[in-house]
C-alpha cells in the first residue's frame, strides 16, 4: 500500500524493512482509469503515482513477501529493472528466496462458529429455507457482479428461492478510496431486471471483520467474478479463503491463482469469464447439491 509514502521517516530506520506486495495495486489502477474514462493527463498522473509509490518500496525494502508464485514472478521482474538483483545477492542465494518469497494469506486456526443470525429469516426477502449466494466482499471496478446478476435474471422465474447477497459495498475507508462506479452499475442492473430486494440484495453497511463468519456460515455458496484483464492474472482474492475457512462450495471466474486451486481441489465450479449461461448452470448445479 501507501504506508512508506505516508511515513517517509521509515526510510531513516536501521531496522529491517519487510514489504508486503500482496496487492499489485498499480494493475487495479489501470482498470479504475479505464472504467472511469479519465482524461489522458489525469490518467497518466494517477498511474505514474501508483508506480512511483511501488518503486519507492521496491528500492527501500530489505525483504519482500507476496501471495503467490505468479505474483513473485511479477515482482522479480520489477525488482530486476530497478537494479535489486545484484550479483552479491545472487551469489548468496541464486533462488533469490532470501530477497522475495511467497507468504500467502492464511486461515484462522479454529473453524468459524455461528454467533448471530444475520441473513436467513433476518434480511427482508430472504427466507429461512432459501439458497443464498454470498458475494463476500466489496464491489470493485475490476470485478464483475454484472454477469452474476444476469444469471440471476435467468433464474428469477424458475428458482425464486435462490438469493444473491452482496456483503460489501464501498471501500470501508471512503476518504482514501472513493465510490466505485461498478457498485452503482450493479444496483442499476438488478433494478432493471426487477431483482432488487427480490432475489438480489445489497448490504447497506460494511460488516466488521470479526463478524463476517456469521454471513459465511449462513450462506450456501460463495461466489467471486472478475473481468478479463491483467489484474486478474496476478490477483489473490482473499474472500475465497474465507469461503474455504467456512467450508463453502464456491463458483468463481477462471483466470487467477485461486481459481486454479478451486479446480485442482474440487472446491466448487470454475466458469469462463463473462459467461452468463455457465454461471446459470453452475448456480443450479451447486444449489441442487445444497438441498
Amino acid at each position: 500500500g501507501y504506508t512508506l509514502s505516508k511515513y517517509p521517516a521509515l526510510h531513516e530506520t536501521e531496522r529491517i524493512i519487510v514489504v508486503d506486495l500482496y496487492d499489485p495495486f498499480h494493475l487495479e489502477t489501470l482498470e479504475l482509469i479505464e472504467r472511469r474514462n479519465l482524461p489522458p493527463e489525469q490518467a497518466s498522473t494517477l498511474i505514474e503515482h501508483s508506480v512511483a509509490v511501488l518503486n519507492e518500496q521496491l528500492l527501500a525494502g530489505d525483504f519482500f513477501i507476496c501471495a503467490s508464485e505468479r505474483q513473485r514472478d511479477l515482482w522479480l521482474g520489477a525488482l530486476g529493472t530497478l537494479g535489486r538483483l545484484a550479483p552479491a545477492t545472487y551469489r548468496r542465494d541464486p533462488t533469490l528466496r532470501t530477497l522475495i518469497d511467497v507468504v500467502p494469506f492464511g486461515l484462522p486456526p479454529e473453524p468459524p462458529a455461528l454467533t448471530q443470525k444475520v441473513l436467513k429469516g433476518v434480511v427482508p426477502g430472504i427466507a429461512p429455507d432459501d439458497i443464498v449466494l454470498l458475494w463476500g466482499g466489496g464491489i470493485w471496478e475490476w470485478l464483475d457482479p454484472l454477469t452474476v446478476i444476469h444469471a440471476m435474471a435467468r433464474l428469477k422465474q424458475s428458482r425464486p428461492d435462490i438469493k444473491l447477497f452482496f456483503l460489501g459495498q464501498h471501500h470501508p475507508n471512503p476518504t482514501e478510496v472513493g465510490p466505485m462506479a461498478m457498485y452503482q452499475q450493479a444496483i442499476n442492473l438488478a433494478t432493471e431486471h426487477g431483482l432488487l430486494n427480490q432475489t438480489v440484495f445489497f448490504n447497506s453497511r460494511w460488516v466488521e471483520y470479526d463478524q463476517r463468519h456469521n454471513y459465511l456460515l449462513e450462506a450456501d455458496i460463495g461466489i467471486s467474478a472478475h473481468i478479463e484483464h491483467i489484474e486478474t492474472r496476478f490477483a489473490f482474492r482473499t474472500r475465497l479463503l474465507d469461503y474455504m475457512w467456512a467450508g463453502l462450495p464456491m463458483i468463481v471466474s477462471a483466470g487467477d491463482t485461486l481459481a486454479d486451486r478451486v479446480a485442482d481441489w474440487n472446491l466448487g465450479r470454475v466458469v469462463a469469464i463473462g459467461d452468463v449461461a455457465a454461471w446459470t448452470a453452475a448456480i443450479l448445479d451447486l444449489a441442487a447439491q445444497r438441498r
